[in-house]
């Protein structure tokens, strides 16, 4: 499992954002991408990706259903 300290990792939130709190952040530390929920901020758990895996799953989510 990656491990990496988040604590004091910039984050950026969703360019998806609607301003209704319902949305994504994203911080590096370590080398590591963190995905967090923005209405919980520091209090949120953080998905840890390395930046291949991370570029995976972007692929997957915004790949056309067929």
């Amino acid at each position: 499992m990656a491990t990496a300290d988040f604590a004091g990792a910039h984050w950026i939130t969703s360019s998806h954002s609607q301003g209704n709190g319902e949305c994504v952040e994203l911080g590096m530390a370590d080398g590591l991408v963190g995905i967090r929920d923005s209405k919980l901020g520091m209090a949120s758990p953080v998905l840890r990706l390395t930046p291949d895996a991370f570029e995976g799953l972007l692929g997957d989510v915004t790949r056309p259903v067929e």
